[in-house]
């Protein structure tokens, strides 16, 4: 009779979670909707390494392999790619062998039925799926981690149509299903005190995926992958770290074999001749790129809080992800590690994307933190979080009507948005493009806020360890 009870339980607790996951799923979806028919540039719906996953997704629906020769010939990559001046050349045309787009074919195999079905439209259509999908598995990591799901129900809403979150959901770039998957894998760890031989092999091929849609995503997959194999079972260890070894053998196989070097890179027309070492060495930058540690967040054309200031936030909830669980603290550290690749690894921390893309794989994690801050800040901080939420919703409807408008497109200008809610605050922001006074002033203004919200938070441990401190007692 207990146990019966016990069971009634954990379904009633269930029922709000799939019910807030179905909601998050079905709404935002619709909104992301929106966000497919802004353009990426003038002269085209979509730019930048787009449409170059798009070709390889072609060439494996009508050759069955990755040799773009085909498309190139007769230009069939027309029917999506709607330039006027056509696809240039980002590889090597090596007569005699296949020419290959230089990116890691997880996401072009990954697009196949959104591609087969609908081309361009299909494809924006399925990756609109995933990231609809990928904030309702934030959705319910969330309120498992925190207790919190009513809280972590709106706020999911609010961190999902914040503009970076907005535009990437139809973009054809790998961040969001990589997050997906990540997002997968932190659900199951989230609810495996230990990990049996059915989990490790699941978590084995979701982690796997990740290198599959970029190499930039391995640092991220070894920290899952020893997460992992530290609460598999004894017995289930060996088993987890032989499926990975034959999962890294198949890659490095495969790559050496087609691209010949571990990354796709060596076939990158910039890259030409050059060995998978040399091209790392080239794209680690230490002392030149200190600043994208903050740049990233706080630069007037690209920082995320200036495009998103509800982000802002995030910042008092560090030390707070810091005393939670486990896969809170994990989440955290998988922030920090994408903050690094995209300081230091990433060559350019402005390019042909919108802002935000090389931290956009992360950002629903940062879910976590704003639920905590939220759940135990006073009344005035809550008022100013809402007022934050708000800022960054008007910012989102200005950048899409402008895109719509063309004033704006969202690979090229996005930063020209003319909107007064983005445009009163250009200002307040340093522009990374020059270091002139404005911009050392500006940026000794942030720290010093950026020092008082990790003042700030440091006072709230105290309600921190009142509202969650039980919950987290028996953490793994």
């Amino acid at each position: 009779m207990q146990h019966s009870a016990l069971s009634q339980s954990a379904q009633r607790q269930r029922m709000p979670l799939l019910k807030g996951a179905l909601a998050v799923f079905v709404f935002l979806s619709a909104i992301y909707l929106l966000s497919i028919d802004i353009r990426a540039s003038y002269g085209a719906s979509i730019t930048g390494d787009e449409p170059f996953y798009l070709v390889t997704t072609q060439s494996l629906l009508n050759d069955g392999d990755l040799d773009l020769s085909n498309q190139f010939s007769r230009s069939t990559y027309s029917s999506f790619f709607d330039h006027a001046d056509g696809l240039w050349m980002q590889s090597r045309n090596v007569p005699g062998k296949p020419l290959l787009s230089p990116h890691n074919p997880g996401l072009s195999i990954f697009l196949i039925p959104g591609f087969y079905f609908g081309e361009l439209l299909g494809s924006q259509i399925q990756m609109v799926l995933i990231a609809g999908a990928t904030f309702a598995l934030a959705f319910v990591i969330v309120s498992k981690l925190t207790g919190r799901w009513f809280s972590t129900f709106w706020l999911t809403f609010a961190l999902g149509i914040t503009a970076p979150s907005f535009i990437y959901s139809s973009e054809i770039y790998p961040e969001i299903p990589a997050s997906f998957f990540l997002l997968l894998v932190l659900l199951i760890l989230t609810n495996s005190r230990r990990v049996g031989a059915l989990k490790a092999l699941t978590l084995t091929v979701l982690i796997s995926l990740l290198p599959w849609l970029g190499v930039k995503y391995a640092v991220i997959a070894f920290m899952l992958g020893c997460c992992t194999f530290y609460l598999c079972k004894p017995k289930e260890k060996w088993l987890f770290a032989s499926f990975s070894t034959i999962s890294l053998l198949a890659y490095v196989y495969f790559h050496l074999s087609t691209f010949g070097g571990l990354t796709p890179y060596n076939v990158n027309i910039v890259y030409e001749d050059m060995s998978s070492s040399k091209i790392f060495v080239e794209h680690f930058v230490f002392s030149d790129r200190v600043y994208r540690i903050w740049g990233l967040f706080i630069d007037q054309r690209f920082g995320l809080f200036r495009w998103a200031p509800v982000l802002l936030i995030c910042i008092a909830g560090i030390p707070l992800m810091l005393r939670s669980k486990f896969i809170g603290k994990l989440m955290f550290a998988l922030f920090c590690t994408q903050i690094f690749i995209a300081s230091f690894v990433v060559i350019t921390m402005m390019g042909w994307w919108f802002p935000g893309r090389t931290l956009i794989t992360c950002i629903p994690l940062l879910l976590a933190p704003l639920v905590f801050v939220w759940t135990i800040a006073p009344v005035p901080f809550r008022i100013l979080i809402i007022l934050l939420i708000t800022h960054s919703v008007f910012i989102t409807i200005a950048l899409t009507i402008a895109g719509y408008n063309r004033d704006v497109v969202v690979a090229v200008n996005p930063y020209e948005l003319e909107a007064l809610v983005f445009s009163a605050t250009q200002l307040l922001f340093p522009d990374y493009t020059s270091w002139d006074f404005h911009t050392w002033i500006t940026t000794t203004i942030w720290m010093l806020l950026f020092t008082g919200l990790a003042v700030i938070s440091k006072r709230m441990l105290v309600a921190f360890r009142y509202h969650f401190g039980t919950k987290f007692k028996h953490e793994l």
